[in-house]
């Protein structure tokens, strides 16, 4: 196998490791988003909202270097 082929393996193979690891993360950040809709204090939302949107932040940046790696 000549370089530049397990180069291109390498690339695509950590791109998809990106992309599942940036649906996890938005996964997880919907999930606690969802968290919102139970009762709990004020500072409680604001946590779960700051993080919800860390996480969604994260994953769709995860996606979108994944997606760019398979490119």
């Amino acid at each position: 196998m000549s370089a530049p082929e397990k180069e291109d393996s390498f690339e695509h193979r950590d791109g998809l490791v990106f992309r599942m690891l940036g649906w996890f993360f938005l996964v997880f950040g919907v999930l606690v988003w969802l968290g919102l809709l139970w009762p709990q204090s004020t500072e409680g939302k604001w946590v779960n909202a700051m993080a919800g949107a860390i996480l969604l932040l994260v994953g769709g940046l995860t996606v979108w270097l994944g997606r760019r790696s398979l490119r």
